[in-house]
């Protein structure tokens, strides 16, 4: 399980909106359902990272984007989720992703480096899992 579908389904999502009601998108939430746990590695390699290269992952823009989208200083709205919260448009309570401070910033980097994005409104976009 890596970046690709949530940044594929990010792209998607966008060109939906576009293509569907000509409007640029603010805003794109991933949401994932899972069974199981995740493996060994995975938890390993996220445990190295964060020893190596202490904080830097908690920088939304750690990977890229920031030119397009950021919009100065920090936005609570680009933190990752870090607690269970009640999402009333899907009326079902949601858990922090653990892939997710990965997944987020991958999606930031293509918005805002990709030209395949053109239908985002840069100044708004927000991605989160």
């Amino acid at each position: 399980f890596d970046s690709v579908p949530s940044d594929l389904c990010a792209l998607r999502a966008t060109r939906l909106l576009a293509d569907g009601t000509g409007s640029a998108c603010v805003s794109v939430q991933g949401v994932m359902h899972m069974t199981g746990a995740m493996s060994g590695g995975t938890i390993e390699t996220g445990l190295e990272m964060e020893r190596l290269y202490p904080g830097e992952l908690r920088q939304p823009f750690r990977l890229g984007g920031a030119s397009r989208l950021a919009r100065g200083g920090e936005d609570p709205s680009d933190a990752d989720p870090s607690e269970e919260r009640y999402d009333g448009t899907l009326r079902r309570w949601l858990a922090p992703f653990g892939m997710a401070r990965i997944n987020t910033r991958v999606v930031r980097r293509s918005a805002g480096e990709l030209d395949a994005y053109v239908n985002v409104d840069a100044s708004r976009f927000r991605y989160r899992e």
